[in-house]
């Protein structure tokens, strides 16, 4: 028999509320002032409440006790709704007037006749009760030993007592089972690189005698945020499953951890170059999330414009901090050369180069399951040095900055939506850097001030709508022309405020191209104080094909290519993504000279990103210029076609 109920015949004192219940024809109230069904031909229904049982009292059970499970007193009072019928009371439905109870109102030694629809409904509430809990694995159910599965009463005739037994699970056994390619397939099962996720996750089996608090109970919020936090890492994504165990209230909790290959290798062209230099700029990279199988994260980068005009090398190393999962140190490093209009100055001619070495601390500092807020803390020191041709020969500068900075970032990814958010404020520090004023100047700006603080921002939502215009008919898997995520929207918006100071041109922000405005050539513009906001929609076109729960490979052999959805909710080995964007960044100069611009750039278009498996993606925009500016620099009508080709091994 299902899950627990109980129910009441009379002699409770009804709440106030019940004696205010409106009486219609088919209500009306009992003896005991309890609302009553009369006459219903429905009500009771054999079929639906079964039949219907003597009861006095009822006592709850564990099978099982543990000191972390709720108290007997406790589950007496959760509430539940039943139904008072001539017969006895049986569980609620739709259209009937209900009675909220607990096992405690009923315990007033009157005998009451409970339909085993009403012992199912106390039951759910009791299972409901644990799972709001975050206790999996429970079952209420009547002692066999006095109603059968068959809903006969085995009690003696003068017994009214009813027992509720309560079957609770434990955790003996934990297990880690690998998939994808990290993992060889012989060492799947508790593989050694993912012994740290089995000994430090929330539920450890109880071993008799230990000093230490118990953790063997089955708490889904607990696992869940251990295997959302694991999923953080970039390449891995980490499910929990639980199996039966040998005996009866045992189970295993097994992490489902599923990697690719570790590294990737890859190249990307685009036509990102500025006006100074080459307009197709090279890009190649390496990253490594498992170098030295801890979760640490090596990334090296190699960024040029034609091998000749502009050059950079950005590297990074990331790690845990001792033994924390919450806490993690990275170190990074930039070598760069650069021209005039990589930095957004357009009316001077001048190159440069210089370097950069920092670190940070990365704290979470809070979980609420998929969500994540982090602090950051660090400093960089970086050299910057240039020659100005436009002031002539031997105007050359250097000089250094100490920069450091705090800050807080926040993330969410499920299913349907993703969010993203950083607050940085950072600040330069003269007297530890030993920077001056004239030698800042001699950098490519007329009187940068010598101290100066920014405040960045960095936000993006991308949301699918089926699910938002429409949840109840996305949710239904049996309608999959309404279960798609097809149709999504991503919002930005992201800048800088510089408290009124002037920069210098290295740690301006500069609007225009494909990653800003698109439609206006790359670095258009730049300023001390800056906004860019981007509204864009998109249309996975092989997302809303018709389901194929068979796919063929691509040519005679290989693995079966997915051109559409093997399943509801299933996503395709590839994706055509059609694009409709807007958008608008400002650009502010801090105590404007004459000859300097503020500027507000809009730009609109249209674009087209293919994607095959994860290995290649060329993504086109072509964007319009919707407001000019400069004197005729960039003018409403002009257009720009932004390409990106991606390769990675």
């Amino acid at each position: 028999m299902p899950a627990i109920a109980q129910d009441g015949d009379g002699g409770i004192p009804p709440p106030p509320e019940v004696l205010e219940l409106k009486r219609d024809r088919d209500q009306a109230i009992g003896d005991d002032g309890f609302p009553i069904v009369l006459d219903s031909p429905s009500v009771p229904d054999e079929a639906i409440d079964g039949p219907a049982f003597p009861i006095g009292v009822v006592t709850l059970e564990y099978m099982q006790e543990h000191p972390n499970l709720p108290t007997i007193e406790e589950l007496e009072r959760v509430r539940f709704e039943l139904v008072q019928t001539p017969s006895g009371w049986v569980g609620a439905r739709p259209g009937l007037p209900t009675m909220t109870l607990s096992l405690a109102d009923l315990r007033d030694g009157q005998v009451r006749n409970l339909h085993a629809s009403a012992i199912r409904a106390i039951g759910r509430a009791l299972v409901v009760e644990f799972r709001e809990r975050s206790l999996a694995g429970v079952l209420v159910e009547p002692d066999s030993r006095q109603i059968s599965a068959r809903l006969r009463d085995l009690r003696d005739e003068d017994e009214t007592g009813l027992t509720l037994l309560i079957y609770n699970v434990r955790a003996t056994e934990l297990h880690s089972i690998a998939s994808g390619d990290r993992i060889r397939i012989e060492d799947r099962i508790d593989a050694r690189q993912h012994r740290r996720i089995v000994e430090r996750s929330p539920v450890q089996p109880y071993v008799e005698g230990e000093t230490t608090e118990r953790r063997d109970l089955v708490r889904r919020d607990l696992l869940d945020g251990y295997a959302m936090m694991l999923n953080r890492h970039p390449g891995r994504r980490v499910d929990v499953a639980i199996a039966r165990g040998a005996e009866q209230g045992e189970v295993e909790v097994h992490y489902l951890v599923q990697e690719g290959k570790p590294w990737t290798v890859y190249a990307q062209l685009s036509n990102t170059g500025t006006s100074n230099t080459e307009e197709w700029r090279q890009r190649f990279g390496f990253i490594h999330n498992q170098l030295t199988g801890r979760d640490d994260i090596l990334s090296i980068e190699y960024i040029t414009a034609g091998f000749e005009a502009s050059h950079a090398v950005v590297g990074s190393y990331e790690a845990r901090f001792g033994g924390s999962d919450r806490l993690r140190w990275r170190v990074q490093g930039s070598y760069n050369e650069f021209t005039a209009s990589d930095v957004g100055v357009l009316e001077e001619e001048f190159e440069g180069d210089g370097w950069t070495l920092g670190g940070d601390l990365i704290w979470n500092i809070y979980q609420n399951r998929n969500f994540f807020l982090d602090v950051v803390g660090g400093a960089r020191w970086e050299h910057i040095s240039i020659k100005n041709a436009t002031l002539g020969t031997g105007n050359e500068g250097e000089d250094d900055l100490f920069i450091p900075r705090i800050g807080l970032q926040a993330q969410q990814i499920t299913d349907t939506a993703s969010f993203f958010g950083s607050l940085n404020y950072e600040w330069t520090m003269s007297g530890v850097s030993g920077a001056q004023t004239a030698t800042l100047e001699q950098l490519g700006r007329l009187s940068p001030d010598k101290d100066w603080q920014v405040l960045q921002w960095d936000t993006s939502l991308s949301v699918f709508l089926e699910p938002l215009l429409n949840y109840t008919a996305w949710s239904d898997p049996s309608t999959p022309r309404s279960s798609t995520l097809a149709h999504e929207v991503f919002l930005s918006f992201r800048g800088q405020y510089a408290f009124g100071k002037r920069l210098i041109p290295n740690a301006e922000q500069v609007l225009g191209g494909l990653y800003t405005v698109r439609g206006y050539s790359e670095s258009a513009v730049a300023g001390d104080t800056s906004w860019v906001g981007t509204l864009e929609y998109r249309f996975h076109v092989p997302r809303a094909l018709k389901i194929n729960p068979e796919p063929k490979p691509l040519f005679s052999s290989g693995r079966p290519f997915k051109v559409s959805p093997q399943s509801v909710y299933g996503r395709p080995d590839w994706d055509l993504v059609l694009k409709g964007f807007l958008d608008v960044g400002q650009v502010y100069n801090s105590d404007r000279r004459v000859f300097e611009r503020d500027e507000t750039l809009v730009g609109a278009g249209l674009g087209v990103e293919l994607q095959l498996m994860s290995n290649l993606s060329f993504r086109t925009d072509w964007g319009v210029v919707l407001d000019e500016i400069g004197d005729g620099q960039e003018e409403v009508g002009d257009s720009r076609f932004h390409f990106v080709l991606t390769i990675l091994f």
